[in-house]
C-alpha cells in the first residue's frame, strides 16, 4: 500500500513543480532586463537630452525663413539672402542646415531618422527633432552631438509632448507653450508648424515643392530625383496643409511670404493668399 501512495504523489508533485519553474524563470527574466545598465541609461537619456519645444523659453522673433529642401530653394539663394538680411530673420532648414548653398540655418528641424543620422555630424546650429523617429540609434546620434556642439535638442510631437489643441480646425498651443505636432513627414511642413512657436509677423516659406499626386519622383534642392510613389500620402499632406495649417496661420494673422516657383504640392497660391514677393 506504501508502495502505491508513493508512486501517485511522485507525479503530482511533479505537475505542481513545473509553473513554479516558469514563473521564476519569468521573474528572473523580467528583472535581468530591468537592470540592464544600458537600456536603463537609454531611458535616463531620453528625458535628459532633449527639451519641449517651447514658446516661453524660446527667443521670439517677428520675421521666420523656412527652408525647405526642394528645387525651389537652390533657384532663389540671392532673394532668400537679402530678405534674411533685411528682416533679421531666424532661419529654420528641414533636415539639412543647408551651408553648402551659404545659408546658415538658426534651427534645423529633422523628420527623418536616415537623413538625422547622415546629416547630424554636420549640424552645428540647435535642432528640433519629430518626437516620432526618437529611438535607441537617433539618441546615440543626438548625443554624439550634444557632446560636440553643447547644443540644445528640442522635441516636437505625440510622444511626451503636449496635445495639439484643434478647435475650428485650428492649431493651437496650449497653455504650457508646447503643442503636439501630428507630423507627416514633410519636415517643411514641420518646421513652418514649428515657427508658430517664435510668434512671428511674416514667415517666409521656399523649398516646400514635393510632387503633385500621379507623379512617381521629387526633386530636391541639389537637383537628385527621389522616387515618390506615396500618392495616398501625398493626398493626405494637402488636405491637412490646405485645411489645418493654412487657416492657422490666417487666424495668428501671420503673413506667409513665397516666391512664383515654390509648388506646395500644385496649390493655387493666390487660393491659399500667400505673399508673392519674386
Amino acid at each position: 500500500m506504501s508502495q502505491k501512495k508513493k508512486s501517485k504523489i511522485k507525479p503530482n508533485s511533479k505537475l505542481k513543480s513545473k509553473p513554479k519553474i516558469k514563473l521564476k524563470a519569468a521573474v528572473a527574466a523580467k528583472k535581468k532586463v530591468n537592470n540592464n545598465p544600458i537600456k536603463r541609461r537609454l531611458r535616463r537619456t531620453i528625458t535628459c537630452d532633449t527639451v519641449d519645444f517651447n514658446y516661453k523659453t524660446i527667443k521670439k522673433s517677428n520675421n521666420i525663413v523656412i527652408l525647405g529642401a526642394g528645387p525651389s530653394l537652390s533657384s532663389n539663394i540671392d532673394n532668400i539672402k537679402q530678405y534674411i538680411v533685411r528682416n533679421k530673420s531666424i532661419v529654420i532648414g528641414s533636415n539639412y542646415n543647408f551651408v553648402d548653398l551659404g545659408l546658415n540655418a538658426n534651427y534645423t528641424y529633422i523628420t527623418d531618422e536616415e537623413k538625422l543620422l547622415t546629416n547630424i555630424s554636420k549640424i552645428n546650429c540647435p535642432v528640433i527633432i519629430a518626437s516620432a523617429i526618437l529611438n535607441q540609434r537617433t539618441y546615440r546620434s543626438l548625443r554624439a552631438f550634444r557632446s560636440r556642439t553643447r547644443l540644445p535638442v528640442y522635441k516636437i510631437g505625440r510622444h511626451g509632448a503636449p496635445h495639439v489643441y484643434e478647435e475650428d480646425g485650428l492649431i493651437n498651443i496650449d497653455p504650457e507653450g508646447c503643442f503636439r505636432y501630428r507630423s507627416l513627414g514633410i519636415a517643411g511642413l514641420g518646421a513652418l508648424v514649428s515657427s508658430i512657436i517664435f510668434k512671428p509677423q511674416r514667415v517666409l516659406v521656399v523649398g516646400i515643392d514635393d510632387p503633385t499626386p500621379g507623379k512617381d519622383h521629387k526633386i530636391m534642392y541639389d537637383g537628385t530625383k527621389v522616387r515618390y510613389t506615396k500618392n495616398k500620402k501625398c493626398q493626405k499632406v494637402i488636405r491637412y496643409f490646405s485645411n489645418r495649417i493654412v487657416p492657422t496661420f490666417r487666424h495668428k494673422k501671420i503673413i506667409i511670404d513665397t516666391f512664383s516657383d515654390v509648388n506646395f504640392f500644385g496649390l493655387s497660391k493666390r487660393k491659399m493668399k500667400f505673399n508673392v514677393i519674386g
